[in-house]
């Protein structure tokens, strides 16, 4: 049932009610909490026209943030809109505080612009744009000011406390509205009650401008700003806050957690909670080449709660399930004790950073984002968890190459020609391939890379190769035209020959070893089916390319110790 309620004295009413009837906690919370919310301009027939035109007779301005010099009372209380009459009054009385119900939005690249222009996908916010606003079922005022003619901008409202969802359901309800210049009311009908972002994306973003936008109703919930705001002011923030689950935002980061849980993981560290997350998404800016090549953009990535899963990452963002935030929201414990947690995060933003298909092809879904997560993870010196996979690579493809070891995929669509064979026996051509080993042993020859380069003081190695990679079309125009799914062999030869490239030496006899040229034929599933077809005549003719840029003195051929040391490299 909803009621009327007025002044402060609301939220403390909703505050309590969370309280008292959910009874929050770490666990599932049974009951949906009714949230209360003025809704006088429900029972009115007012229209944005009418709310334009009574607003002429007492606003400075558009976004109705100021009165006309000489407003009375009297003209006030002459007003017919009873929520423009208490915005008015409020704002008379200098007790209408515009702090996060006016707030100035920037034009940011959409995550589907943002992935075709750096060759990643679409896993970049469309929520950072937070408002401190919570709306709930009913009528809404949402004024705007500077929004270019042609262009288009609108209110999300998502429900980010669903704990009844449970894990039938992981994904994030949201219900999405149009705005325009001037007055908008909006009407949300559905029953659950969520917080308000605004939708504000775009392929050329450089030609858009800020927006401001004034809730005049709605309930303030607030969020912190890591860049503004102090430690005390978000315990203060907090404290005053009326959804169960609040907004913190960074310099590229958003996260999304439960209230109590950042009151009782995270009290009088917001900004050190912040850190950790920006510090994380840093690291991967430096290693994918953003850092050093200037391409680091103003989209934020988004970690919230979600009801169902452990940890996951969709088209919204990386998700922790409630039962993790006093691992995930807790700043000690990410830099200190949870090398799975901090791994986790990394892991679901290294997705994100996946170059497509130039060093995410086929096979490498759930390995090459990993390059990034080591990265991370060394940060806070958590140890190498690819220790035995280390291990069990050198023993596989340097000492007995698994003869007649083979994947399923290989016995679901192998050459029938292929006779398996020792690495080290009279032929290595049919032996174990790198795509036929679990996906952390398929890591290893590539983080080798880093830690051989590193010890010889190469430590810009990835990020030079990640923008070489980025370049491939430049470089090798035909690959935009190539089918990933129908072979991913010229795109790994394209990321052999610029790994070679870039750190001028020849990169053929370390990638042979460890299984990159087996002549087969492999057809397997890795979000989506994939074929793996290396004929000797591909692989001869590559051999040859990569001689020819010797001879070019373009490259050098590796001395018998640096492939040793190569082969070889840890940590």
């Amino acid at each position: 049932m909803k009621t009327k309620r007025r002044g402060r004295l609301f939220a403390a009413i909703v505050f309590l009610s969370f309280v008292c009837r959910a009874g929050w906690s770490s666990g599932y919370i049974q009951t949906q909490p009714e949230y209360v919310l003025e809704t006088e301009i429900a029972a009115q027939n007012v229209s944005e026209e009418d709310w334009v035109k009574e607003g002429k007779k007492l606003f400075k301005d558009r976004l109705m943030t100021k009165l006309k010099r000489k407003v009375s009372i009297q003209q006030i209380e002459a007003c017919r809109i009873p929520e423009m009459q208490k915005l008015a009054r409020s704002l008379y009385e200098n007790e209408y505080s515009l702090r996060f119900r006016v707030n100035t939005f920037e034009p940011v690249y959409s995550p589907e612009a943002l992935g075709r222009l750096m060759h990643i996908g679409n896993g970049y916010s469309t929520f950072q744009h937070v408002t401190g606003i919570v709306l709930s079922p009913g009528k809404h005022v949402v004024v705007v000011e500077g929004l270019k003619a042609g262009s288009e901008m609108g209110l999300k409202v998502a429900e980010l406390y669903a704990p009844e969802q449970g894990d039938r359901d992981w994904s994030l309800h949201r219900e999405t509205y149009s705005l325009k210049n001037g007055v908008n009311i909006i009407e949300k009908k559905s029953d659950w009650t969520g917080l308000a972002y605004i939708d504000y994306y775009f392929d050329n973003p450089e030609k858009e401008k800020d927006v401001k936008v004034h809730f005049v109703n709605g309930t303030v919930n607030g969020y912190f700003d890591a860049s503004k705001d102090s430690n005390e002011e978000w315990d203060k923030l907090l404290s005053e806050a009326v959804y169960p689950v609040f907004d913190a935002v960074g310099s590229n980061v958003h996260l999304a957690y439960p209230v109590k849980d950042l009151q009782k993981y995270a009290s009088g560290k917001g900004k050190e909670l912040l850190s950790v997350y920006e510090t994380l998404v840093n690291r991967q800016y430096e290693i994918i080449g953003w850092v050093k090549y200037k391409h680091v953009p103003k989209n934020k990535i988004f970690a919230r709660v979600n009801y169902g899963y452990y940890m996951f990452r969709d088209g919204d963002g990386v998700a922790f399930m409630f039962d993790t935030m006093n691992r995930v929201a807790n700043p000690d414990r990410l830099i200190n004790k949870d090398e799975d947690a901090c791994w986790g995060f990394s892991h679901e933003v290294g997705h994100v950073h996946q170059l497509q298909p130039y060093l995410s092809w086929g096979g490498l879904g759930e390995t090459s984002n990993n390059i990034c997560t080591r990265y991370c993870t060394q940060t806070y010196n958590y140890p190498n968890r690819l220790l035995k996979a280390f291990d069990a690579a050198e023993k596989n493809f340097l000492e007995d190459g698994m003869a007649g070891k083979v994947s399923p995929a290989r016995r679901a669509g192998g050459m029938t020609d292929s006779i398996i064979q020792p690495a080290n026996g009279t032929s290595g051509d049919y032996a174990l391939s790198y795509l036929e080993v679990d996906v952390f042993e398929r890591l290893v020859p590539f983080w080798k890379l880093q830690c051989y380069f590193t010890k010889q003081g190469y430590t810009d190695f990835y990020p030079d190769l990640y923008e070489k990679m980025r370049n491939s079309e430049r470089d090798n125009p035909e690959l935009a035209r190539t089918d990933r799914h129908q072979n991913v062999v010229p795109f790994q030869l394209n990321f052999i020959k610029g790994a070679s490239l870039v750190a001028k030496k020849n990169l053929y006899p370390y990638f042979e070893a460890y299984g990159f040229f087996r002549l087969l034929t492999l057809e397997y599933d890795d979000y989506g089916p994939y074929r793996y077809e290396m004929t000797a005549e591909m692989r001869d003719r590559f051999k040859s390319e990569m001689e020819a840029l010797v001879k070019k003195g373009k490259i050098e051929e590796l001395t018998p110790s640096e492939l040793e040391s190569l082969l070889r490299a840890r940590e």
